[in-house]
């Protein structure tokens, strides 16, 4: 039996610590990190990625392109392969698409994840280059 005043439990992605940039998110980034076995450095780069527009603007960006240096530094010589078991892949257009990410947004997370699939280092230059434009966007 249930008490009635005790308010029914919410899931963690209903509640949030200090505003709600994520929680206003049609997928938020921790389940498309976790549920692709990325890296906590690729994990960040998505987070501060995809929330740049709703908190922090350009310090965000310029904290995304820090956990992209610290992961290719982190990596370079080493691949290794994160996946948890029981959980399915998600496409990053998905989660484009869920959370209305366009424009320079949208290509950066798609090399993010061509970057952090397959290692290509054509990505991760092209990458770079886009989050720098997204960095100068906000001068």
């Amino acid at each position: 039996m249930t008490d009635p005043n005790v308010p029914a439990s919410k899931s963690a992605f209903e509640t949030q610590k200090g505003g709600d940039h994520y929680k206003a998110m049609g997928m938020q980034p921790v389940e498309f990190a976790m549920r692709n076995g990325w890296d906590c450095c690729a994990f960040s780069t998505l987070k501060y990625l995809s929330r740049h527009g709703r908190k922090e603007g350009k310090l965000d960006v310029e904290k995304a392109l820090h956990f992209i240096e610290l992961r290719e530094e982190l990596f370079r010589g080493a691949r290794m392969v994160l996946q948890p078991a029981g959980f399915s892949e998600i496409q990053m257009a998905e989660y484009v698409s869920k959370n209305a990410i366009t424009g320079l947004d949208a290509e950066a997370l798609a090399l993010l994840e061509e970057w952090v699939k397959d290692d290509r280092k054509s990505a991760l230059t092209v990458l770079k280059q886009t989050m720098i434009a997204i960095v100068d966007s906000y001068r």
